[in-house]
């Protein structure tokens, strides 16, 4: 979880930085929300792969992560690059979020009902989250959700996937109001509730941005 701190610490950190007291890039430099959160973006200048894309999901229809999955092999097949040989980022904000959220998040809120996500094995809104817990016996049932394209196997292979913070508060809001829950609280447990590989970042369309500027190509899901 990113280190909270003050907005004062910041500046000073800034300040050191630009005067030339500090030679840090400037993606380990922690910035500040209004919150007084600070990020750490440094992950950003580890996106070396031999090929690197960025997929801004914006639709949870279908299987998204399908798209991965087939970027992956298509260069497994033409070019016998694995995963680790290439880079992949999923970005997330509000409309996937569901993507990002554990069983427990599912299991505590109507996510599934909310986002209109269906559970495949029981043909009802889920309670799991179905991008994530996808085992043998459903992809044999269900071609078009293959192991290698869950979650667990993506991370596994060296996906990166981010949580905008702007797209969680505003699933806090959206669920907040139909449980008659405060948002503020709700957007706290959707913070611990994310699973643990995710990235929390400031802004979707700030770090697209930054991916971009390290070599990443554009896809949206």
């Amino acid at each position: 979880m990113s280190p909270r701190g003050s907005r004062r610490s910041f500046i000073t950190s800034l300040a050191a930085s630009v005067g030339g007291v500090s030679l840090t890039p400037l993606t380990d430099v922690l910035a500040a929300t209004a919150q007084g959160r600070r990020w750490d973006l440094a992950w950003l200048d580890s996106l070396k792969g031999k090929h690197r894309q960025v997929f801004d999901c914006q639709n949870l229809a279908g299987f998204p992560l399908n798209v991965v999955g087939n970027y992956l092999r298509a260069h497994k097949e033409v070019y016998n690059l694995a995963p680790k040989d290439l880079t992949t980022v999923v970005g997330i904000a509000m409309r996937c979020f569901p993507i990002n959220a554990s069983d427990e998040l599912y299991r505590k809120y109507p996510i599934g009902r909310l986002w209109d996500v269906k559970d495949p094995r029981t043909g009802e809104h889920a309670v799991r989250n179905i991008y994530a817990d996808v085992t043998d016996a459903d992809s044999r049932v269900m071609p078009a959700l293959p192991v290698e394209d869950a979650v667990p196997a993506l991370v596994a292979g060296g996906t990166v996937f981010w949580q905008c913070y702007n797209g969680l508060r505003g699933a806090a809001m959206r669920i907040a109001s139909d449980v008659k829950a405060d948002s503020t609280a709700t957007l706290a447990l959707l913070e611990r509730g994310l699973l643990p590989h995710v990235k929390l970042i400031p802004a979707h369309t700030m770090v697209l941005g930054l991916a971009q500027e390290r070599g990443c190509a554009y896809e949206m899901l």
